[in-house]
């Protein structure tokens, strides 16, 4: 898939929304059959030679520049260059072979210059095409390369385009490619029937110099993603909603907006927000609150076991300076009554997650909580706590302080009394992403992996990168029954578990088709015991 790359803006917005749309929202769609006539995916990216050269998302053009960038778009450009022939194998002739070596530089010019890209569904004979800005220099490098990697694939030797036309077509096997110069645009288009993307961008240039109009953003992309799971594992699970998205600069921030088209109207309705604000203590790094998280919860391995008849509809959550200050709180009736059944069968609920789980759970009746101690730096704590008049299930990765220093009331007035507000999220993105990354260690060390080294260039990514980085602000709301609205000022498009995320998506070896944890080092049988010696 071309679109997927290293640049902080572009490499992963479909991780973007499985952590924030299916997360917050808990909105799975149902497969929907392809339709001829709309794409997979089209996206029109700006290129960051544009951005850089512009006085526009500053602390993007920041990041881009940092050493530890540079190399981590390598790392993840080399394993992108494998994915077309993963893609295609399927219906090449026998013998074709892989040639990412003809492919990689060609990435470095999707990330640099303008971009078109259009994909359709094999329903639609992909019919694909991808127009791209070059300088004479490097027409010429994706010229000769598709020349050989069409040679490589064993298709048809290239034969010169008639009536005028620079560029070169091959057929063969079922499968047509072509190549076409125009003016200062490379053309290439794929179909297993007629070429009808290449041809409608082509005859643009009887009217301008260019295949489409100017983009008004950053990047502008609409994406069938349940139709795109066919060939991703990674949206396969998630089985998220089609999705209209636009990033557009803001000053110093950038602006994300988003559309989810959902295939059936979504059953909800709104409640006043439960938060409990008397519990909340400063100084934060984070807050969030989302509406309708029972489906998600229902759907999480293992939580019909704990016996919950009415799961709670509503979470609020936030984060403070230290790493695993990390909070949750559940609205949940006679939360005191509740927990003991929840306690008794919580071993076996994370049992879900963690075939040998470590440490030892112990519920302490007359603090009505529950505690898990034995674990590598974390102290997660279940306890029934009481603001105002509502009872709470609250969860911690380590016990909160009895010391209360209330946060200013600013920031509860961000939520308002809207009544499409779904979800709402405040964070500073840069304690939240080292928090992320720390507490993606401990998981793995909970599950017996391989931690990452500090050289790793996403390890230095981190390092390089979070001090720079602000608020993020996101907000999703429902604007009809069967449509979502996604909207997030930040710095760089991404908050920091997010980020964090695609790190280890980045660093995975199924990137960037489908995703493997870390491994787990094999075990050495314990030695034979020597035999003494005979005298």
């Amino acid at each position: 898939m071309w679109q997927l790359s290293a640049s902080q803006m572009r490499n992963a917005i479909l991780v973007l929304l499985a952590a924030i749309a299916a997360f917050s929202t808990g909105c799975f769609e149902k497969p929907r059959p392809a339709t001829l006539s709309t794409p997979l995916l089209r996206s029109h990216f700006i290129g960051m030679t544009q951005l850089i050269q512009s006085s526009n998302a500053p602390k993007v053009r920041e990041v881009w520049a940092l050493p530890a960038s540079a190399d981590l778009r390598r790392k993840a450009l080399d394993k992108i260059a494998k994915t077309p022939f993963q893609l295609a194998q399927k219906v090449l002739p026998a013998g074709a072979v892989d040639q990412p070596t003809l492919i990689r530089p060609l990435l470095d010019d999707l990330l640099a210059s303008e971009s078109y890209i259009e994909l359709k569904s094999p329903e639609a004979g992909s019919d694909s095409v991808i127009a791209v800005q070059l300088d004479e220099q490097r027409a010429r490098v994706w010229d000769t390369n598709l020349w050989q990697l069409v040679a490589a694939w064993k298709l048809n030797k290239p034969q010169p385009l008639s009536g005028g036309i620079s560029g070169w077509e091959s057929r063969g096997a079922g499968i047509t490619f072509q190549f076409q110069r125009r003016g200062k645009w490379v053309l290439a288009g794929w179909s297993l029937g007629k070429l009808a993307g290449l041809n409608s961008l082509a005859s643009a240039f009887g009217k301008s110099d260019r295949p489409v109009p100017p983009a008004k953003s950053i990047i502008e992309l609409q994406a069938d993603l349940p139709a795109l799971g066919r060939w991703s594992p990674i949206l396969a699970k998630y089985k998220l909603a089609p999705v209209d998205l636009t990033i557009t600069p803001r000053g110093e921030y950038i602006r994300t907006e988003a559309q989810l088209s959902l295939s059936e109207p979504l059953t909800w309705k709104f409640e006043p927000w439960r938060i409990p604000t008397n519990i909340i203590s400063d100084p934060l790094t984070s807050f969030s609150v989302a509406q309708r998280v029972d489906p998600l919860l229902k759907a999480l391995p293992g939580f019909d076991e704990l016996g919950l008849k009415h799961p709670p509809s509503q979470a609020c959550a936030w984060g403070q300076k230290q790493t695993f200050n990390s909070f949750w709180t559940f609205p949940m009736e006679n939360a005191s009554n509740v927990l003991p059944r929840i306690a008794a069968k919580a071993p076996a609920f994370v049992k879900s997650y963690l075939e040998q789980p470590v440490g030892t759970m112990t519920y302490i009746t007359n603090r009505s909580e529950m505690v898990w101690t034995g674990l590598p730096l974390a102290v997660p704590v279940l306890r029934s706590v009481t603001s105002g008049s509502q009872d709470y299930l609250l969860l911690g990765l380590l016990p909160p302080s009895n010391r209360i220093f209330p946060p200013p009331p600013e920031l509860f007035s961000q939520i308002g009394n809207r009544s499409n507000l779904m979800y709402y999220d405040w964070e500073i993105t840069q304690f939240r992403l080292e928090q992320a990354r720390q507490l993606y260690q401990v998981i793995d060390m909970a599950h017996l992996r391989l931690l990452g080294s500090t050289n790793d260039p996403s390890f230095k990514w981190v390092d390089q990168t979070a001090a720079l980085l602000g608020n993020t602000i996101t907000e999703i709301s429902m604007t009809s029954p069967k449509q979502l609205q996604f909207v997030r000022k930040s710095h760089i498009g991404f908050t920091g578990f997010e980020l964090a995320t695609m790190l280890r998506w980045i660093d995975s070896p199924a990137f960037p088709l489908g995703y493997e944890p870390p491994a787990s080092p094999r075990r050495k049988p314990a030695p034979t015991p020597s035999q003494p010696k005979s005298k």
